[in-house]
């Protein structure tokens, strides 16, 4: 026998279209996994929870490698623990932050963790950083494997970064001058 299946559209219905104001970029980052991001000086940062109950843990490193949580006007807590455990798991996300780190020269061993909402969070609950200085941004979303007691998956997060400096918008040609003057101007 067969069984009618209900048609449920989803994903992207019209690509392409702008949905975020211009010069604020989206970076999701994955439950149990990290993300490395390019900052530059006066960007401002915005930690996304869509679901609630996800500790966060970022790393700032500054071009000469240091790496201090007041970069971002936070306060820190020492120790990225929750970073380190997630690139050790192997992931891809972990792998293009370890690529991104030897890059550049950094060393998670100097740096000073922020936490954000290690103390919980309500479902889409937002907290906000301003960059003093270019730098590279690490966004971890710690986490292991559900314990089937505790209900505690780890979860999505989102980043924002609204650029201080944003460049052109996309298609930012202008029309190009008319060839001719209009004969009717008329709204229909």
């Amino acid at each position: 026998p067969v069984f009618e299946i209900p048609y449920a559209r989803s994903g992207v219905r019209y690509p392409g279209l702008p949905i975020l104001p211009h010069g604020v970029e989206r970076h999701p980052v994955p439950g149990g996994g990290s993300r490395a991001l390019k900052i530059d000086a006066g960007d401002e940062i915005s930690v996304l929870d869509p679901e609630g109950l996800q500790p966060v843990e970022l790393v700032f490193f500054a071009p000469d490698g240091t790496s201090d949580a007041n970069m971002l006007g936070a306060t820190g807590h020492g120790d990225a623990k929750g970073i380190k455990t997630a690139l050790a798991g192997g992931d891809v996300s972990g792998k293009r932050v370890l690529a991104a780190l030897s890059a550049s020269g950094f060393d998670l061993a100097v740096a000073d963790a922020v936490g954000v909402f290690q103390d919980g969070s309500r479902a889409g609950e937002m907290a906000t950083f301003s960059a003093e200085c270019d730098g590279l941004l690490i966004a971890c979303a710690p986490g292991g494997p559900m314990d089937p007691g505790e209900q505690n998956p780890p979860t999505d997060v989102v980043v924002y970064i609204r650029r201080a400096a944003p460049g052109e918008a996309k298609g930012g040609l202008a029309p190009p001058d008319p060839l001719a003057d209009p004969l009717i101007d008329e709204n229909v």
